[in-house]
Formats: C-alpha cells, structure tokens, sequence
C-alpha cells in the first residue's frame, strides 16, 4: 500500500501491548516476574485474527497506522483486566483508557501526520488478514532509538 512519508516498523517491532509499565526498577520487575509466573489467569491459548486498518487519533490529525485484533477478544481482554488487577495489587501504574487491541504498523514523522492519500487508501483497500494462535504472553523492555523502538523480551509466560 502506498503510503508517502510514513515510518513502518519492522516486523521485530510488531506486538499486542496488554500494558505499559513504564521505567521499572530491576527489583519491581524481579518481584512481577514472580508474580506473574505464579498469578492465577485463564491459561488458555487465544485464536486471534486482523480485523481493520485505522488511524489514531482518528481523522486528519491521525498519526498512527494500525491494524485490529479479533478473534479471542473476550479471552485477551480478561487476560488484560487481570494482568491489570495484577499490576495495580503491585502498586503499578495502569492505563485507565478502555482497551483497543492492535498493532501498530507505522506513524508519521515527528509532528507529521498519515497523509489524507494515505488514509483514503485504507478506506478503500479490501482487508484481508491471516489468523494465528498464540499461547504465551511476554514481558518486554522497550528503547526509543534514532531508528525506532527496540524491544527485548525479558520473560514468556505460557497460556497453554
């Protein structure tokens, strides 16, 4: 798809955010990484898809492409809320906006917008995404770079 002046993320950069922690200290995460090998949660695999392309915020402002998450949504959002309730027991910061699976694809650059062409396109492109299975969920380390966000994964916790 074209898509003039946007900076796509590499597929080592694709993943569902459940939370974002922020800056932890190495004892915090120590003390999660416990926690969350040991927390109660529905350990099941999810069975996701794509759903839609958008943009965030919506409308000519948007500066973010995304793509949805279906699929197991009732699954993956009461793994969110417990991973939540979790997170907050630990006096852990937790978004309260209401939760919209995704993932990004590419933003604009810095103080740019996704062009008007760009957002028309995804309106009229048929959508057509595959399925996949996942049966674990990790904690990862996120770094703003020059180049774009680096992850790394720091602990998997199995579903399965």
């Amino acid at each position: 798809m074209g898509a003039p002046g946007v900076r796509w993320l590499r597929e080592d950069q694709l993943h569902i955010t459940l939370h974002f922690l922020g800056d932890l200290s190495p004892k915090i995460l120590g003390e999660l990484d416990e926690t969350l090998q040991k927390a109660p949660l529905e350990r099941e695999p999810l069975e996701l898809t794509f759903t839609s392309w958008g943009v965030f915020p919506p409308g000519p402002k948007g500066r973010v492409l995304w793509v949805g998450v279906g699929g197991d949504l009732g699954k993956l959002t009461r793994l969110q809320v417990a991973l939540g309730d979790l997170l907050a027991s630990r006096n852990i910061a937790v978004e309260k906006r209401p939760y919209t699976p995704h993932i990004t694809l590419a933003r604009a650059p810095r103080g740019g917008v996704i062009s008007r062409e760009a957002r028309e396109a995804l309106e009229k492109a048929p959508f057509c995404g595959p399925s996949w299975r996942t049966d674990h969920f990790l904690l990862m380390k996120s770094e703003l770079l020059p180049q774009g966000p680096q992850y790394t994964i720091l602990r998997s916790y199995c579903l399965s």
